[in-house]
């Protein structure tokens, strides 16, 4: 396992994350190109649909990952065009496309050699969650607390992958928010997602959730690039990203976000 992998397979304090977060982005920095760009190529673009970090709709896709990514290009002096497909598609897409970037997935071990990376964009926290008020919501105080219960989770999830491989009973499903539904009609007793998601999925669905039992995961969220695209394009993404994170850019985008379905 590389050290990133292990590294987002872990509970981090928050100031030794901080201190990994400014160490990549200090490095992608110091190797950044920040002067404009010159007959850059325009990039294409695939994501996939993951409320609220991306939101499709018939004339639009949107979502606080798709409004970082906007801000990106735009100081970058860059353009571009969205696709959206199957999560596991894109994967497979951006490898075979040479001016393609697949946004926002998780660094791992077997993704690393594939991709140019770019970031992390966002760097979100996994819990636990259950309905509110029943005895799960104060049973649970330890992640080995979960393991008779079945967590419900999404195709591609780090968290669920994780989970997994330690022996957890995790029900995946292709959409993260429907875990709300299942949870709510007792077919999953645990639902492993981030804070955004669960508040959105919780307003979407009229149904309240406990607070997050256990933020046991680290999910660092990146742009991937196919590595045709040219290095100096991958460095200037690199250093405007870097100044995001140092002057609150990213943090403000975060805390301006509005997830109300």
């Amino acid at each position: 396992m590389s050290g990133t992998d292990s590294l987002t397979k872990r509970l981090l304090p928050v100031t030794s994350l901080q201190a990994l977060v400014i160490f990549w982005l200090s490095f992608a920095a110091s190797v950044g190109n920040t002067k404009g760009l010159e007959g850059a190529p325009h990039i294409r673009l695939v994501t996939f649909d993951d409320p609220p970090h991306i939101l499709v709709e018939p004339n639009r896709t949107h979502g606080l990952s798709v409004t970082i990514i906007e801000r990106l290009f735009e100081l970058a002096g860059l353009t571009f065009d969205l696709q959206v497909m199957p999560p596991k598609r894109t994967v497979i897409y951006t490898t075979q496309q040479k001016d393609v970037c697949v946004f926002p997935i998780e660094r791992n071990q077997e993704r690393e050699a594939l991709f140019s990376w770019i970031g992390p964009i966002l760097v979100t926290r996994s819990g636990l969650y259950t309905v509110a008020n029943t005895r799960l919501a104060k049973e649970i105080q330890t992640l080995q607390d979960a393991k008779p219960y079945v967590i419900g989770s999404h195709l591609g999830s780090g968290t669920g992958e994780y989970l997994e491989s330690l022996g957890f009973t995790v029900d995946f499903i292709p959409q993260n928010v429907s875990n709300i539904y299942k949870l709510d009609n007792q077919r999953i007793e645990l639902w492993e997602t981030d804070q955004l998601t669960a508040e959105y999925a919780s307003q979407l669905a009229e149904v309240e959730l406990s607070t997050s039992h256990l933020d046991f995961f680290t999910n660092l969220r990146a742009i991937a690039c196919n590595p045709a695209i040219p290095k100096v394009v991958i460095e200037k993404m690199r250093s405007v990203l870097y100044e995001m994170h140092q002057t609150g850019e990213i943090e403000r985008l975060q805390k301006s976000f509005n997830a109300t379905p």
